[in-house]
């Protein structure tokens, strides 16, 4: 169980995205999960998300549309 859930909504925003990822990472002090949810992208947000859920591991949810 987590004490925080953080959603993200995207699409098409690769690079705001990897920040937004690693500003979470670095400024949460508290046990969190992230779910992403990708509005069917046709950018670099695949590459993102395939990146950061290899350091997130099981704290990262992904769901696409």
């Amino acid at each position: 169980m987590f004490d925080l859930s953080i959603v993200l909504p995207t699409c098409n925003r690769a690079e705001p995205l990897r920040q937004t990822l690693f500003t979470i990472e670095r400024q949460t002090h508290c046990s969190h999960e992230i779910i992403v949810v990708d509005g069917a992208s046709q950018d670099g947000t695949a590459d993102v998300l395939k990146q950061a859920k290899n350091d997130l591991g099981d704290r990262l949810q992904i769901i696409r549309e």
